[in-house]
């Protein structure tokens, strides 16, 4: 008995008494900061000496990217692993360009943010560059506020992907400096993280938003911007000259906003733009069809309110297909369509 008595006293002495709760964790506010002068393979998001303080953001982390002097280098989400922040702000408040790139990669590069409101790219020169296999992830919902551009680019193998969080509820609006634009001169996926009939994720975009280029969006879509097929954006006819297709499918679309069926360059030739519309689509917008655009319906449509192009209200939806532009409605599909643009379309 005396030896056990001894075996516990060096016990305590050695391990010490049991530990209390262990304190949480602070948030820690990282910038962005690459020593003067790194070469550009150096641009790891995933280097702890990019950061300051030194270290790499973590799940309860912000990460902000600051507009810098030309001696710096903006980060390349390079890491295997997916990262987990807070929030990220990305904020060029002049005439400088500030951006984040996903590196191009076979494996995926998946950025998640779990934070309400946790996106903020402020200043129409911030810019998000979405590449092959790279994910950029919202959990927390709420409002993203985007002053620039978010690109995606796929042109080799895997679609890059924007995922709302689990039954997460979230709208897209302007920085009110300028316009938020989606760009996609490929296809890329918009999607929740849990794809389940009844627990529907929500992307609202806001009337300063445009969405160009080729999409799948398969969430609950509330356009009151505009979703065009045109993969440059132009706001000139004349200047559509990149087709996309966008397909809307799965859960129902709707809005007040613009859906332009734009950027066609020949029918017949493979370069024709389309909105392919595989679900529910009941907006209070306009549907415009330009020349070599293609807008197929296999679910039945309806566009019920409208305002005319000079503002004074108006009481039924817009429906204008231009010259050499082609509207398809599936076999026994009720499309209705309240109001058809008739005036005469000049030659071209």
């Amino acid at each position: 008995m005396k030896h056990g008595w001894i075996w516990v006293l060096i016990g305590a002495c050695v391990f010490g008494a049991p530990a209390g709760p262990i304190a949480a964790q602070d948030p820690i506010a990282y910038v962005w900061d690459n020593d003067d002068g790194q070469p550009i393979q150096n641009r790891s998001w995933c280097k702890q000496d990019n950061w300051n303080p030194k270290g790499t953001p973590g799940s309860i982390d912000s990460a902000t990217i600051p507009e810098l002097d030309q001696n710096h280098q903006y980060p390349i989400f390079d890491c295997e692993d997916p990262g987990t922040i807070a929030s990220l702000t990305i904020d060029a408040n002049s005439n400088s360009h500030v951006e984040l790139t996903f590196q191009n990669s076979g494996d995926p590069r998946v950025l998640i943010i779990e934070d309400r409101d946790g996106l903020n790219i402020l200043g129409d020169n911030s810019d998000v560059l979405i590449r092959n296999n790279g994910v950029l992830q919202l959990n927390g919902g709420g409002v993203a506020t985007i002053g620039g551009t978010i690109r995606f680019d796929n042109a080799e193998t895997t679609a890059p992907k924007f995922v709302l969080g689990d039954g997460s509820n979230l709208t897209i609006k302007g920085d009110g400096n300028s316009t938020v634009t989606f760009v996609a001169a490929y296809r890329t996926l918009i999607t929740g993280q849990v794809a389940a009939p009844d627990d529907a994720e929500v992307l609202v975009l806001s009337s300063d938003v445009r969405m160009c280029g080729s999409f799948d969006i398969d969430v609950l879509l509330v356009n009151n911007g505009r979703v065009q097929t045109a993969v440059d954006c132009g706001l000139d006819p004349g200047e559509r000259e990149k087709p996309g297709t966008i397909n809307l499918i799965c859960h129902p679309k709707g809005g007040s906003g613009y859906w332009l069926v734009d950027g066609g360059k020949g029918t017949g030739s493979g370069e024709e733009s389309k909105l392919n519309v595989d679900t529910g689509l009941a907006s209070t917008g306009n549907l415009l069809i330009w020349k070599y655009g293609w807008a197929i319906f296999s679910r039945p449509g309806t566009f019920v309110r409208d305002t005319f192009w000079d503002g004074s209200p108006n009481d039924s939806g817009h429906l204008m297909v231009r010259r050499g532009g082609t509207l398809r409605v599936r076999k026994n599909l009720a499309f209705d369509a309240h109001r058809w643009d008739v005036k005469c379309v000049p030659s071209e």
